[in-house]
């Protein structure tokens, strides 16, 4: 405390210590929270996470009922239809996604996967 004045405080701890690489990289000391709020916390995001795949699921069927019922753009003959590989593809993601979400096994690490995936198709 110089002459009367407070200590600076400011809202970004990494700011006072001089962490740029905190600030840059996004890390951040988390607080600690009570064990029942962060097992709720758990239980609410594998909810949600069943509840974005069944979402997905009726996506996938719509899609796929739309493609199976519209004129091809395709000429016959076509050797290679990417609308088919790609449903699949996100239609066998899809159900990889809701058995991890049905088991309790959706982890943190799955996360940047499931982004690209959702958003990619």
């Amino acid at each position: 405390m110089v002459f009367g004045r407070a200590p600076q405080r400011t809202l970004i701890p990494q700011l006072a210590t001089g962490d740029r690489a905190a600030i840059v990289l996004g890390r951040r000391e988390k607080p600690a929270l009570p064990e029942r709020i962060r097992r709720d916390i758990e239980r609410q995001q594998e909810a949600g996470e069943i509840i974005v795949g069944w979402t997905q699921v009726a996506a996938i069927v719509f899609f796929a009922t739309l493609y199976a019922i519209s004129p091809k753009a395709f000429p016959a003959g076509t050797p290679f239809e990417p609308m088919p590989w790609t449903l699949g593809t996100y239609g066998l993601f899809t159900a990889g996604r809701l058995l991890l979400a049905y088991r309790g096994q959706s982890s943190r690490g799955f996360v940047p996967f499931r982004w690209l995936s959702t958003f990619s198709c």
